[in-house]
């Protein structure tokens, strides 16, 4: 049955690292959809199973273990990613210099909130225009 695929798949893919359940239930969140659906969980919050969801690449392994079912249920060619690749390290940031953040708020181009988050086009346009006004004015 077709149904079954994904979980194969999982089985399959992880080598019984992770205990695989079959569980068939009238589950309404499946039961209630308009297209095929299953509902999959994966590691439990226990000892093990807690240091597997802090692995990045268990994780990466895990999606690409779902993205292999789904594409083997809808008859699509999968590509073979591998994720074995750590995640780049941050550098490390001296506190007791002043950062290029904090010289830029300093100057009054940026707002000093948010430093990590991902810039949008209307704060880039903000930024922009002060600095434009800033070298104007000299």
């Amino acid at each position: 049955m077709k149904r079954e695929t994904l979980r194969k798949r999982i089985e399959k893919d992880l080598n019984n690292q992770l205990k695989v359940k079959k569980i068939v239930g009238n589950l309404a969140v499946v039961r209630l959809t308009n297209m095929p659906a299953i509902l999959t969980e994966i590691a439990y919050i226990d000892s093990k199973d807690a240091e597997w969801l802090k692995n990045n690449n268990f994780i990466k392994d895990i999606a690409a273990v779902y993205a292999r079912g789904v594409a083997k249920y809808l008859d699509l060619p999968f590509k073979i990613v591998t994720a074995n690749k750590e995640d780049p390290k941050v550098a490390e940031h001296d506190i007791s210099k002043v950062s290029d953040w904090e010289k830029a708020t300093l100057n009054g181009y940026l707002d000093g909130t948010r430093p990590g988050a991902p810039i949008t086009r209307e704060e880039i346009a903000v930024v922009i225009n002060r600095l434009r006004r800033n070298l104007l004015e000299k």
